[in-house]
């Protein structure tokens, strides 16, 4: 995915795109 993919996604669908990106991180408490 290009930047400019990732840029539309976080702008059109910011609430799923930031979860998804949530996951990728590791958390010490999960992420709600």
């Amino acid at each position: 995915m290009s930047f400019s993919e990732f840029y539309q996604r976080s702008i059109n669908e910011p609430e799923q795109f930031w979860a998804e990106q949530a996951w990728r991180i590791d958390w010490q408490t999960p992420f709600t």
